[in-house]
């Protein structure tokens, strides 16, 4: 067995709640919270580039809650939208930012970001681009693929991730390849290493949280 096995093994390990919940999921709970109607909560716009599976009319939300089900959140230079949402059978598009959204989970999982990110620096001595443990309990972990003050940084989960390879395609500018579970592939620029580096740093802190029972 390699080692990028055993570290995919280690969040498949802890994520047996997943298979209890739907495996869709609207996500817009929260924002019917809100006093705005469900019309002035999303818009639809049409898209002439659809990628990744991604449907020809946008659904776009004004606020997302990270769940078991969010695979990744990747930024996007668009009017309407700062975020795509990648979930196993949707991509959803947030006018939220990628790292507000971090935040936002944090909070809701009892902390702060500030706070999750100090404990996995006490705990592993990690500076820069550090894994945040932002629902621990629930095993939601991610990692920044690049510092998380950066537009251009994506956040993955680690518990959706299947296989990081070498990008085969005429774009120099897009080095690395990951493959979801659920089958969808990113396209990222950052190498396999680095991408593979943040990974193993990710699943390190998780066998420490769940090991040496650190949240509890």
């Amino acid at each position: 067995m390699s080692n990028d096995d055993l570290y995919y093994q280690i969040f498949q390990k802890y994520t047996l709640q997943s298979v209890l919940i739907p495996k869709y999921t609207h996500n817009n709970k929260e924002a019917r919270k809100n006093k705005k109607t469900a019309w002035e909560e999303t818009k639809l716009i049409p898209d002439c580039r659809p990628i990744l599976g991604e449907c020809f009319m946008k659904e776009i939300l004004s606020s997302y809650t990270i769940s078991h089900l969010t695979s990744a959140l990747l930024p996007a230079k668009h009017p309407e939208y700062l975020t795509k949402v990648i979930e196993p059978d949707t991509i959803l598009y947030v006018t939220q930012p990628p790292f507000s959204i971090i935040k936002e989970a944090c909070l809701q999982g009892y902390s702060s970001y500030e706070g999750r990110r100090e404990s996995v620096k006490y705990y592993t001595g990690y500076q820069r681009k550090v894994p945040i443990a932002i629902k621990p309990q629930q095993n939601i972990f991610a990692f920044p693929t690049l510092s998380p003050e950066t537009f251009e940084c994506s956040w993955l989960f680690p518990s959706h991730i299947q296989s990081i390879t070498h990008a085969i395609t005429a774009d120099k500018t897009i080095r690395s390849l990951v493959t979801l579970k659920c089958g969808r592939k990113l396209y990222m620029s950052e190498s396999p290493a680095v991408i593979k580096k943040q990974l193993q740093r990710t699943a390190h802190f998780s066998m420490m949280y769940f090991a040496d029972g650190i949240g509890g």
